[in-house]
């Protein structure tokens, strides 16, 4: 799209841009395709830091290739075939779109060939050259560790809980029951779309009819910590998300080797539920990539998705337990 523009400010009159006072506006669209894993991408966040990643990498690239006008900007609409304008937690990237859209703005003079100069940023971005320059830039940036400003917003919440007795319960017992409500209340929450993946659950006390817990997630400053708080509150105290926990609690405790345990929760069920008023920190969510050499690890065997994906749990629960043990 090309628009002629008559500002009433002017800067420059050598260099155009939206304040100068005559010239030309043009925006174009366009896509490619990448080789690039999007499985991680799990949030709202992610997707942003990910965009601006790639905004980074493109603009850098076509820049240095000489096919980027000065003043020009790269905005991404669409990354994986989810859009960044519309995005919700949980982010679920397509399987079958490696695909980044995007619209670019330039300033030209009125009499500058805008055809030649918005094909010449397409052809670049179709050029396996360019494409392998931005996805090294994109590696480049993330590898460097970026901080992006967070809310943590902390949670206290309870549920009433009825055919729960825990009077005979194990120090050992309690503490695998704890669990089993921990990943019941995330789970049910994650799959509403409430939280994002990467929040927890901690349970703070257990008893016969009662369980106190914390929920701690990580939001993006411009959400309503209240309103979302709310709607949690809703959804835990409806029905249905009440008989989602009560079901995972007694599926997970059923595979228990304490049949003390399997027997107490066999009839169990979540009554009623409260949630408390939100704390808000700031923090930073750190992101940094890296890799390391396994001369022994034979891959050959690894012929499905499933196997390959499970295979990259054990490396992911690993390097976090031993992060963790190292402080």
């Amino acid at each position: 799209v090309t628009t002629s523009f008559d500002s009433s400010t002017g800067t420059n009159p050598f260099t155009i841009t939206a304040d100068s006072t005559s010239g030309l506006e043009v925006t174009v669209g366009g896509s490619f395709d990448i080789n690039f894993d999007f499985t991680q991408v799990t949030t709202v966040a992610d997707l942003k830091l990910l965009a601006t990643y790639f905004t980074n990498a493109i603009t850098s690239t076509l820049d240095d290739e000489g096919n980027l006008p000065s003043g020009a900007s790269i905005e991404l609409t669409t990354i994986c075939g989810v859009d960044l304008a519309t995005a919700t937690d949980p982010v679920e990237c397509s399987s079958t779109s490696s695909a980044i859209e995007y619209t670019s703005t330039m300033y030209l003079a009125h009499d500058a060939d805008a055809e030649a100069i918005t094909t010449s940023v397409s052809d670049a971005l179709s050029n396996p050259t360019t494409i392998q320059g931005v996805t090294s830039a994109v590696i480049a940036e993330a590898s460097a560790g970026v901080s992006v400003p967070l809310i943590q917003v902390t949670t206290s919440g309870s549920l009433s809980v009825t055919n729960f007795d825990t009077t005979s319960f194990t120090a050992d017992e309690t503490a695998e029951a704890f669990t089993f409500f921990e990943d019941a209340i995330l789970e049910t929450l994650v799959s509403q779309g409430l939280v994002s993946p990467g929040s927890s659950v901690v349970v703070t006390s257990i008893s016969s009819g009662s369980i106190q817990y914390n929920l701690i997630t990580h939001v993006d400053a411009s959400v309503d910590t209240t309103s979302a708080t709310s709607e949690i509150q809703t959804a835990l105290s409806s029905s249905s998300t009440m008989t989602a926990i009560s079901t995972s609690v007694i599926t997970a405790a059923s595979t228990s080797s304490s049949t003390t345990l399997s027997t107490a929760t066999e009839s169990l069920a979540v009554s009623s539920s409260a949630v408390g008023t939100p704390i808000e920190s700031d923090v930073f969510k750190v992101t940094t990539s890296g890799e390391f050499s396994v001369p022994s690890l034979d891959l050959s065997t690894l012929t499905t998705s499933a196997e390959i994906i499970e295979a990259s749990k054990y490396f992911e629960d690993a390097i976090a337990e031993q992060l963790e043990s190292a402080g």
